[in-house]
């Protein structure tokens, strides 16, 4: 009977296993396809067509790296109690693509956040042009996210009809007009901060009014 048991305990986890490996492929794929359906053909920025967007990081990759062990980094989901099965959550994911985004080109990704991507920058006090630099990217970061779940919702609503996601999907396509609407102006004043050198050597005042993005 013991025997029984275990055998009848191994063959419900290889099944529950079984069914996790297939979740986990219908759910990457379905990222994939998300992913190429939203994918940008022009830089959001300068406009510029390219064959490849870069893949930015909302985070500075030197700070990542910092915490990082063995190249890898731990997301929300490593923090919830699931069940061992439920691997579609993947607990931790490689630096390079940690709080990732693709709507720039690598031009733009360079020279537009390149006080941003300095580590001595942060060993002062903070100029405005760091600052815009990183609502700049918040805003990106916004942006992307939103494109990526109005997909989700329009698939939703294709399948299952729900005026929930229908509804989703105009209040989340507001929230995109706004984020571009922002990153254009942030855009617009770091490129003017460019061509006037002594506004961007200015340090931050806390007195003054500080740029800061909209919570998701």
């Amino acid at each position: 009977m013991a025997e029984c048991n275990n055998f009848s305990k191994q063959f419900r986890r290889l099944r529950l296993q079984g069914f996790s490996i297939v979740r986990q492929k219908k759910v990457a794929k379905l990222k994939s396809d998300i992913r190429n359906t939203i994918a940008e053909r022009k830089c959001l920025l300068c406009g510029k067509e390219v064959s490849s967007l870069c893949n930015s990081h909302f985070i500075p990759r030197f700070t990542l790296e910092k915490i990082d062990e063995k190249g890898m980094l731990l997301q929300s989901s490593s923090v919830l109690d699931l069940p061992e099965q439920v691997t579609e959550l993947k607990k931790a994911v490689g630096t390079s693509n940690a709080g990732t985004f693709m709507l720039i080109c690598r031009e733009c990704d360079k020279q537009v956040f390149a006080d941003y991507e300095n580590p001595q920058n942060y060993e002062k006090a903070l100029s405005q042009q760091i600052l815009l630099q990183i609502a700049l990217k918040n805003y990106l970061k916004y942006f992307s996210k939103r494109k990526y779940e109005i997909e989700l919702a329009k698939r939703a609503v294709a399948k299952t009809s729900n005026d929930y996601f229908r509804k989703q999907v105009k209040l989340y396509s507001l929230d995109i007009q706004e984020y571009r609407r922002m990153i254009n102006n942030l855009y617009g004043k770091l490129k003017k901060n460019v061509k006037e050198p002594g506004r961007v050597a200015q340090a931050f005042d806390p007195s003054q009014e500080a740029v800061t993005g909209r919570s998701v």
